[in-house]
């Protein structure tokens, strides 16, 4: 799919959805209050070209960590060649939310595309990132602004886990073991202001 069509499709299910105002239910409903739940979002274009660093291969897999509405999940799965993308998300109103664009994709816009797009799979696990396995991961988001650095370190020894050559995007806290070389180190523009993205491959 082109950028463009893949972009209006994008705006088309995100339409009236208010991820902000979703998070900020959820976590008041639950008593949540870590601050590694602040919610932000991605920009379509900006996604894009991060993404486009990692040099997406088809058939590969690519997961966001902490999915939100599936706003990385769908543009990830609209602009490259994935066999599946996954979003994980321990907010319960936030996943459901995620469901339902899901249910919308998948009577609205998957009948209307390429065969080949209809075998690429859209996942959404509710759950804590720690304690799900996405070992098949070849690319991994995380957008890890606000976490602790105790998360960042039990990520990294996951990470440590997973396929050399993963690719893994970090915004703001970076990655200290020497097992996973920054490629690259570029502010881009998200929802709530700048951010620095650091670009990791494992060797």
């Amino acid at each position: 799919m082109d950028f463009q069509k893949a972009k209006t499709v994008f705006n088309w299910l995100f339409e009236g959805v208010n991820g902000y105002k979703l998070s900020f239910e959820s976590r008041n409903q639950l008593g949540f209050y870590d601050q590694g739940l602040t919610y932000g979002e991605i920009f379509f274009d900006t996604f894009y070209k991060m993404l486009e660093k990692t040099q997406p291969k088809e058939g590969e897999v690519f997961y966001d960590l902490g999915s939100g509405t599936g706003k990385a999940v769908f543009a990830a799965h609209l602009l490259f060649p994935f066999s599946k993308t996954v979003g994980i998300e321990i907010l319960p109103t936030l996943y459901q939310a995620s469901k339902t664009i899901l249910e919308k994709y998948e009577k609205e816009v998957r009948p209307k595309i390429l065969e080949k797009k209809n075998q690429q799979k859209i996942e959404f696990i509710l759950g804590d990132f720690l304690k799900i396995d996405f070992s098949d991961a070849d690319v991994v988001f995380a957008n890890s602004t606000c976490f602790s650095q105790q998360v960042i370190a039990k990520l990294e020894t996951y990470f440590l886990s997973l396929k050399k050559g993963v690719r893994i995007m970090t915004l703001t806290k970076k990655l200290t073991n020497k097992n996973f070389y920054l490629f690259d180190s570029l502010i881009y523009k998200q929802s709530w202001g700048e951010a620095t993205v650091n670009f990791y491959v494992k060797q």
